[in-house]
């Protein structure tokens, strides 16, 4: 079933172009959110739970606005499966790699972490076309329980040069490879499982676990790290800023 949803379905509209795509994004904004009301009750009560000052029309709009950036995503997305290099970099690129370039010049491997903002597929994606020459972005995934699915999505996100790693060997990848000249991407804002070994902290009025994982191996294997903010510039057009946190994360 899934090889049939994958070579009847996702890999023919992969081929489309992206003005296609965002027609059929609109159209599955009007099913899921107006028809359907897919899971309309938890997103408004995590708005108003983050934002109670807002009144319940600016919720709305947020919501509005929420449904038609994730339907474009989920297109945007399938699209990644067939894009050329030109086209992403387009889409996509990195407006300040000279940040990456300085780190360069000390030799070091460095964690760049950034949250599931925007497009981060582009983003994520992209990052490995405007590293320095001599280096490879590494990205941590959590695999599909279907091979077939989990073998074409990391297909797809490792097309480019990216060398993709299971999140459950985290530590083990990082010890033993953390002298050699990768950048290691990392989503850090997912809430952790193990709730014992994280930092808790108000976070939109309400109490959240924060993951240590950056700080805790940046600072173990001496790794400077950049933040990579992920902005939308218009609709299937996004941009990487880069922001140093640290270049001396042992200090």
């Amino acid at each position: 079933m899934s090889q049939l949803l994958y070579y009847l379905l996702i890999k023919p509209l992969s081929l489309l172009p992206l003005s296609v795509l965002h027609g059929l994004s609109t159209g599955l904004y009007w099913l899921i959110y107006r028809a359907v009301g897919y899971r309309k009750s938890v997103v408004r009560g995590n708005l108003e739970r983050s934002f109670p000052e807002k009144t319940p029309a600016e919720i709305a709009a947020i919501m509005d606005d929420f449904y038609r950036r994730f339907c474009d995503i989920v297109v945007e997305t399938i699209r990644l499966f067939s894009m050329s290099e030109e086209e992403l970099r387009r889409r996509c690129p990195v407006e300040n790699p000279e940040v990456w370039n300085q780190i360069a010049e000390q030799g070091k491997g460095f964690i760049v972490f950034a949250g599931h903002t925007n497009n981060w597929e582009f983003g994520a994606q992209s990052f490995q076309l405007f590293l320095p020459e001599s280096y490879r972005s590494v990205g941590f995934y959590a695999p599909l329980k279907n091979d077939f699915l989990n073998r074409k999505m990391q297909e797809s996100r490792g097309k480019f040069g990216m060398w993709l790693v299971s999140r459950r060997e985290v530590k083990p990848f990082v010890a033993e490879h953390h002298r050699e000249h990768l950048a290691y991407f990392l989503g850090a804002d997912q809430a952790p499982k193990a709730h014992g070994k994280t930092f808790w902290m108000t976070f939109l009025h309400q109490e959240t676990p924060i993951a240590f994982g950056p700080e805790k191996f940046a600072k173990e294997f001496d790794l400077p790290v950049v933040y990579a903010e992920v902005k939308r510039y218009r609709r299937g057009y996004y941009g990487a800023m880069l922001h140093v946190t640290t270049l001396d994360p042992a200090s």
